[in-house]
């Protein structure tokens, strides 16, 4: 149960980092002064924000991906057990890592005059991909070569699109997150007015609580559905989210329809992801599934020895 000095937990219709989540925050960051040094507290919590808090689960938005897994490594126990306090017992944790504030990039500014120059701004803003992530610089092996040339082929295949959806699946570590945005990059490489958006499932979850909150979800809708190629990243995260994966199924299924790109990653083949709408699972699963295990040591000194060079 939620404990007593906790607020009720949020709706998927309420909005996002209420005030009420904002004060709850606030008695955990006071709990965990007291438990570590000043300067631990100032480096490593208060950049922490708290993004909203539904279905009993605390969404954290963290500056970096370092720093989120500086935070998990060293004072994760801390965190949890501070939010079971405030929070209730049935409160999770899970991260953001934004590193600035997410805005609501479906709404378009009326400042532009010139059609192409928006496009172009446009397109900066709402892919989030990072450029130091392509097929290029992806190591391969035979480990993962099978997910490899299958991003290859969709990479280069978006006006005739076989594989729908792509589906990459392996745990933390094993490039699932450089697969998605090489993809990504590949496209704009060598289609450059394709619309590409790359999210992560956290961010869809922020965004999609934020529209139903503000009465835009008609608007998200439209942005999502009209990309040329969407791509989403570490769709475990909407686990037990029931509303938030019926509306993207709804997203899936109309892009699928217009024959436009997905690819989805996750840290487990599509059967095994628990809490899921049958519905979802079952159109997951229409598509081709791949798997990317851990490299050889080989390719793991090359992937080391590339991040030193860069």
């Amino acid at each position: 149960m939620i404990d007593s000095n906790a607020s009720a937990p949020l709706s998927e219709e309420s909005q996002g980092a209420s005030q009420a989540v904002q004060s709850q925050w606030q008695k955990c960051l006071q709990k965990i002064q007291q438990e570590v040094s000043e300067q631990t507290y100032h480096t490593w919590f208060l950049p922490i924000i708290p993004v909203t808090y539904v279905d009993d689960t605390l969404i954290l938005r963290m500056p970096s991906r370092f720093f989120m897994e500086w935070v998990e490594s060293h004072y994760g126990s801390l965190l949890r057990t501070t939010v079971h306090e405030i929070f209730g017992r049935k409160a999770r944790l899970e991260y953001l890592v934004a590193p600035k504030k997410v805005e609501m990039p479906f709404i378009a500014t009326e400042e532009h005059t010139d059609p192409d120059e928006t496009a172009v701004a446009s397109k900066k803003t709402e892919a989030g991909l990072e450029p130091a992530f392509t097929l290029e610089s992806f190591c391969v092996d035979e480990k993962n070569e099978l997910a490899f040339r299958a991003a290859e082929f969709v990479a280069s295949h978006t006006t005739r699109v076989k594989f729908n959806p792509l589906i990459i699946h392996g745990d933390v570590g094993t490039g699932k997150s450089h697969l998605l945005h090489a993809i990504g990059n590949q496209v704009q490489s060598r289609r450059p007015r394709s619309r590409v958006v790359l999210w992560n499932a956290e961010k869809f979850l922020h965004e999609y609580v934020a529209a139903l909150q503000s009465g835009n979800i008609n608007e998200l809708k439209q942005h999502l559905t009209s990309v040329d190629v969407f791509l989403l990243d570490d769709l475990q995260y909407l686990s037990n989210k029931q509303r938030s994966q019926e509306g993207l199924l709804y997203i899936l299924l109309e892009l699928a329809k217009k024959h436009r790109q997905i690819v989805l990653t996750a840290n487990t083949p599509p059967g095994n992801l628990e809490l899921f709408n049958s519905r979802f699972i079952a159109f997951l699963q229409k598509g081709l599934i791949v798997d990317l295990d851990y490299p050889n040591v080989e390719t793991r000194r090359e992937i080391v020895h590339r991040a030193l060079q860069q």
